[in-house]
Formats: structure tokens, sequence, C-alpha cells
């Protein structure tokens, strides 16, 4: 097995989309190729490390031992676009300019409800046609092709 597709420069340029949008500046590239493409699980210490704000909704984040990587979480939310138009008014970010990654259709309804781009991912909580009759904005198999997506919106 070998690497077909070097998706390395596609994934430091999404990540230097979102900084950018954050108003910060981007670490050089050799400084994310030594810390995220080697300690890929790691991204959100890497992020919170620069200062890139981060948000949940309806995650048992205590759970999940990762509070201290988080800004802003909304859970138990009844109206999910509600509470998602709620974190990008938080962060000062427009909706359209948001993207909001989900596996339900009720999520990805939500997203399109609250005008973020809708990502759903394939493999949990709903299958693909059910994903696809919420219209999502785009579709991923796995959150590795995620980097790839953002450089591309």
């Amino acid at each position: 097995m070998g690497t077909l597709v070097d998706s390395g420069p596609q994934a430091y340029e999404a990540l230097c989309s979102v900084f950018r949008s954050c108003g910060i500046v981007p670490p050089p590239i050799e400084i994310y190729l030594a810390e995220i493409q080697l300690n890929s699980n790691d991204f959100m210490v890497f992020y919170r490390k620069y200062g890139v704000p981060q948000s949940v909704t309806n995650v048992g984040v205590s759970s999940l031992k990762i509070e201290h990587l988080i800004d802003k979480v909304t859970t138990n939310a009844v109206d999910k676009a509600a509470a998602l138009l709620d974190c990008s008014k938080y962060f000062g970010i427009s909706p359209r300019l948001s993207v909001y990654v989900d596996d339900t259709f009720a999520g990805i309804s939500a997203a399109k409800e609250a005008g973020f781009i809708a990502v759903a991912i394939l493999g949990g909580y709903n299958d693909r046609a059910r994903l696809e009759s919420a219209n999502p904005d785009h579709i991923i198999e796995s959150m590795e092709e995620l980097p790839a997506l953002l450089a591309r919106l």
C-alpha cells in the first residue's frame, strides 16, 4: 500500500482558510506538517494552541474529556437550528461561512434551516439515502475527507 494522492497541501490550505476566517495568522506549513500530520488525533489541541475557536452541540463533552478544548458547548438543543445560530453569533461568524457536519437527517436539516454549509458524514446514525433526502451541501464518507472539502469551499 502507498499514498495514492498527497492531500497534505489541500489540508494545509483548508487549515489556513479556517485560521484566516478567525482572524488568526496560520502557522507555517512546516509546523502544520510536524504537529498535525504526524499526530492527526490531536487536531483539537493544535487548533486550541493557536486560538481557533471551537464549539460542539449535543455531545457528552465531559465524557470525552475535551472540555478544555471547547469554547462553546450547546447541549439538549430542542431547536438545533437556533442552537447553531447561537453558536455562529457567539463567534461572530456568518452562518453562510459556517460548516456543520452531522450524520443525521435532523442535524443536516437544522444546518440547512440555519443557513450553514451542511456536510453529511456517512457511517453514522442515518444511511446515505436518508441523509441525501435532507439535501446536504456535501457528503463525505469520513472526517479524513473534511480538510480537502474545506479547501475547496
